[in-house]
């Protein structure tokens, strides 16, 4: 049992990117379950496993969790009982935290593992999950600050920032939604530089840590 325990802990990692890849294959088709989509709730949860193994995380990382998971089944239901604004501060103050954190659990490893690959991908996927809430939240603070251009500018709702969160990060630009004031411009710019940075340090640091697995010491 303790091994299988460990086995499990060894891939911490791996839960939280097949999270995010059902929530992205799931959520074209969440009808009006907003930008977390049908299988969010796996997100809080993966996350929370992610980094519960620091003791000093652990009560953070599950009142964030809690909090989240309530507003999702809340967004599904149409309960209407949570504040929405302070729901979606708590997802992504709980979505930045687990990115910062995996992060820096990747560029510390001393060697490339399947966990260290899959904890890569995953802080590329979180970086686009968390900048889509923050789009959600300014367009909840300044209604009109995103627009559908291809439906006669109408505002954009949650499910159409999560896709623009990741179109942005990955640089493709196809104009569909478009920033139309200067805090929603200024988060695309700051997100589209998060993303081509990130990839850049990420391919340097695992390059050299392969490099120093199979070359040998002189």
């Amino acid at each position: 049992m303790s091994s299988s325990l460990r086995n499990v802990g060894r891939w911490r990692h791996l839960y939280l990117l097949i999270a995010l890849v059902v929530m992205l294959v799931a959520y074209p088709y969440a009808g009006g379950g907003g930008a977390l989509g049908i299988a969010a709730v796996l997100i809080p949860i993966a996350s929370v496993f992610a980094l519960g193994a620091r003791h000093r995380h652990r009560l953070i990382l599950f009142a964030l969790g809690l909090v989240t998971v309530a507003g999702i089944i809340q967004e599904a239901t149409g309960a209407g009982i949570l504040p929405l604004v302070p729901v979606e501060i708590t997802a992504l103050l709980l979505f930045a935290y687990t990115t910062i954190f995996v992060l820096g659990r990747v560029l510390k490893s001393p060697r490339v593992t399947g966990d260290t690959l899959c904890g890569a991908i995953a802080v590329y996927l979180m970086i686009g999950l968390t900048w889509s809430l923050a789009y959600v939240l300014l367009e909840h603070l300044h209604p009109g600050s995103y627009r559908l251009a291809a439906a006669g500018m109408q505002r954009a709702d949650g499910k159409d920032l999560l896709y623009f969160s990741y179109v942005t990060l990955a640089t493709l630009g196809y104009g569909d939604v478009v920033p139309v004031t200067d805090g929603a411009r200024s988060l695309a710019v700051l997100e589209g530089l998060c993303g081509t940075v990130y990839m850049a340090i990420l391919v340097a640091r695992l390059i050299g840590l392969h490099l120093s697995q199979t070359v040998p010491n002189r």
